[in-house]
């Protein structure tokens, strides 16, 4: 699909960064929470973070 027919948001820190595969964070409400929202939004995100070094979030949605 076309980058012309998608919104890409990324939102970055230079915090302190966490464990992306940490299954409690996974399973937190606001963790869930967010997921439900872009799958209603027919969208996808990936979460890049480093210990030390900081946290990206990268959302993509289908433009209407």
């Amino acid at each position: 699909e076309e980058i012309a027919n998608r919104l890409l948001i990324t939102i970055e820190d230079d915090g302190k960064g966490f464990e992306v595969n940490n299954l409690e964070f996974k399973n937190s409400a606001g963790f869930i929470n967010i997921q439900s929202r872009i799958q209603f939004l027919k969208g996808t995100f990936e979460i890049h973070s480093q210990k030390n070094l900081g946290t990206s979030f990268e959302f993509n949605f289908p433009k209407k």
